[in-house]
């Protein structure tokens, strides 16, 4: 290679170098510019979430009204279930917040068993209200959480 070709070759990579990097540096600075005259974020991409309080809120009150997670999926308002899980893992108000839900939703179960004790008339009525007893256990036993580990 002819050494005036190789100092030229040189000088343009370096010029194309320089111009590329302010080209760069140039449409960052304008976007952050943008972003701050009009008071928006730069875009981080990816989907946004779809997480809000009221929504976190409303699937809450279902879950304390007894109603299951493929109930949940048919109503287009309620987050699906793999949302729902996402939002456990990476949302600790919502954990906090799902957390009371499913105490709250227990201790409903244990006043419907309170209420099948107080409707038994007789023996006749008995062997069914244990039934009706040992299926609400049994849910509240499901519902009740299998901690293994403390959360972070």
């Amino acid at each position: 290679m002819h050494e005036d070709f190789a100092a030229e070759y040189g000088q343009v990579r370096r010029v194309l170098a320089e111009n590329a990097l302010w080209s760069r540096d140039h449409v960052q600075g304008q976007r952050r510019d943008y972003a701050v005259r009009f008071g928006k974020g730069l875009h981080k991409g990816g989907q946004k979430s779809r997480y809000t309080l009221c929504r976190a809120w409303a699937f809450c009150e279902a879950v304390a009204d007894g109603m299951t997670l493929a109930q949940m999926a048919q109503d287009p308002t309620l987050p699906t279930p793999k949302m729902v899980y996402r939002w456990l893992r990476q949302r600790r108000e919502f954990r906090t917040m799902y957390e009371r839900a499913r105490a709250t939703q227990r201790q409903m179960l244990l006043i419907d068993i309170d209420m099948v004790v107080d409707r038994v008339m007789g023996p006749g009525d008995l062997p069914a209200a244990k039934r009706q007893v040992a299926w609400l256990e049994g849910r509240i036993g499901r519902l009740t959480p299998k901690m293994y580990r403390t959360r972070l």
